[in-house]
């Protein structure tokens, strides 16, 4: 529950005293106010990650590092937690919903563009090659872990019962899951920001990625499908209806999930090659048909959360389905990429890692199982997707 005053009083006015009001200090705190405190927080973010990216940059480091160091400096590692400034950026009261709703909006913006910039015909160039590292970096090295962590489990119950701050099976398998799973929009990134998307290592790695990307949603959604079928409970207090609605109802959802997917290829797609017919050669894009996909972007974020999804599957299946390059793709890009990349994203990044603190990893009995889990994941993940790749340059 978040207690707020109300009516709301967004907006100030302004900076600077204004003759016309008889108290002199109305406009002093004027960062009391939604609006301005909100914007006071973008702009220090935004600084703070040019100015760190000014340096790393040169370092060989992307930008994504300059925004989670931002937050990091902004978190209470460095910020005492009682004191002014970390209740100013602080994700409490109002800025907790707020906070929240940008950064959904942000991220999903940026599957989506990622899903736009990403080349499907590339996974036939690339053949066999790409779905078999694919696969093999993401199914082998779920098989492979769950192995190492059942050839465990005795010791992971023993440690359970004599410390407990150990982890427990769930927790287990649940770091294991996470650690072997891929997501192609971080890979996409860091690729575009390398500028090695179109090297020949890059069209191999994107098109792996998009394979890794489509086996995690498989395996994420098989795994929410049989809890929903195992736990038909309505969830009360949700955001939106049709969860109460059809709580319990995890076949309907399942049905509406591949019938998006289909909406999408067959529908969708087809749509984006009319707008494309109906834009003259040399012409942008009208603007209505950039926000009704915006929209339709929107609507597959709520859809994906009605059927207990990630909302982010949804704005990267259209994504995909947006053909790549001129003129539509093109413009949906440069439309929308410096906003998303430029502001929302960093902030969205600099929220979540300003609740990072580091002084806790002087707990090292809480975070030993974790190192364990991440050492032995990445091992395992990495030769599972080394051997494959050395079998076809051979």
């Amino acid at each position: 529950m978040i207690c707020d005053v109300t009516p709301l009083d967004p907006s100030s006015n302004g900076v600077w005293p204004a003759p016309n009001f008889t108290d002199p200090n109305i406009n002093v705190h004027f960062w009391n106010h939604a609006f301005p405190h909100l914007q006071l927080i973008f702009l220090v973010i935004s600084f703070l990650w040019q100015f760190l990216h000014f340096f790393l940059k040169r370092l060989g480091m992307i930008r994504f590092t300059s925004h989670m160091l931002t937050g990091v400096l902004l978190s209470k590692s460095f910020i005492n937690e009682n004191t002014a400034a970390r209740r100013f950026f602080a994700s409490e009261d109002y800025k907790e919903i707020v906070f929240s709703l940008v950064s959904a909006c942000s991220y999903m913006m940026f599957w989506f563009l990622m899903g736009v910039k990403m080349d499907m015909g590339l996974i036939r160039t690339t053949g066999r090659k790409a779905i078999t590292i694919g696969l093999s970096s993401v199914l082998l090295s779920t098989i492979v872990c769950f192995v190492i962590f059942f050839a465990n489990l005795k010791d992971v119950e023993n440690k359970k019962s004599d410390n407990n701050n150990t982890l427990n099976s769930l927790e287990t398998v649940v770091v294991y899951s996470i650690q072997c799973l891929s997501s192609f929009p971080v890979v996409g990134n860091l690729l575009f920001e390398l500028r090695l998307q179109n090297s020949e290592l890059g069209r191999l790695a994107i098109s792996s990625a998009v394979i890794c990307d489509f086996s995690t949603s498989v395996i994420t959604s098989s795994l929410i499908f049989m809890k929903e079928l195992k736990d038909e409970q309505t969830r009360l207090g949700s955001l939106f209806i049709g969860d109460v609605i059809a709580g319990n109802r995890p076949l309907m959802r399942a049905g509406v999930a591949v019938l998006f997917v289909c909406v999408a290829i067959y529908i969708f797609r087809p749509l984006m090659f009319y707008i494309i017919r109906k834009t003259p050669s040399g012409r942008p894009v009208k603007t209505i048909y950039l926000a009704t996909i915006i929209v339709m972007v929107s609507g597959s974020a709520i859809l994906a959360n009605w059927c207990k999804q990630s909302i982010f599957i949804g704005p990267f299946i259209l994504g995909l389905a947006v053909p790549h390059g001129p003129p539509l793709g093109s413009a949906i890009i440069q439309k929308f990429e410096a906003a998303i990349f430029g502001t929302f994203l960093p902030f969205f990044v600099a929220s979540s890692s300003s609740e990072i603190d580091i002084w806790a990893l002087l707990d090292w009995n809480a975070l030993n199982g974790i190192i364990y889990i991440m050492v032995t994941s990445f091992v395992v993940k990495f030769i599972l997707t080394t051997i494959p790749a050395l079998f076809y340059a051979a």
